[in-house]
Order: C-alpha cells, then structure tokens, then sequence
C-alpha cells in the first residue's frame, strides 16, 4: 500500500518539514512496531493509570488481535 501525498490535507513544506526532520517516513505501522519491539522490547510502550505495556507485550496483543480478524475473514 502507498500513499498518495499530493492527495493529503497537509501543506507540502509541513510534510517536507517534517520529512526533513525525520518524523515522518514511508514506513508502515507494522514496521515501525517490529523496530520498537527490536530496539526497545521491554520499555514501556503505552501507560495509564492502572497498567503499562511493553512495547513487546504491544506487539504480542496486535499478532493475537490480527490473527482473529484473520480467522474471521478480516484482513
């Protein structure tokens, strides 16, 4: 899947700012998770009041919730 940039809601030099500053890439969610996980695996990834997350334990629960839209026929 790509997207398409010039279609986007965003000022073109916003986006090129952004890119230039390297907060935003061509990277997908998947991707960026898997580096997350490599490089910061048992950081916190998501807090509240009551839990932390790893980013791990992120990545674990988004394969469990992908597999049963999977199974469903979602995906």
């Amino acid at each position: 899947m790509t997207l398409d940039y010039a279609a986007a809601p965003f000022p073109d030099e916003l986006v090129a700012g952004y890119r230039a500053a390297g907060f935003h890439t061509d990277a997908v969610v998947p991707r960026l998770l898997e580096r997350n996980v490599s490089e910061l695996g048992p950081k916190v990834a998501v807090i509240d009041d009551t839990h932390e997350v790893t980013w791990a334990e992120l990545s674990d629960a988004a394969r469990r919730v992908a597999g049963l839209l999977h199974a469903h026929g979602i995906g």
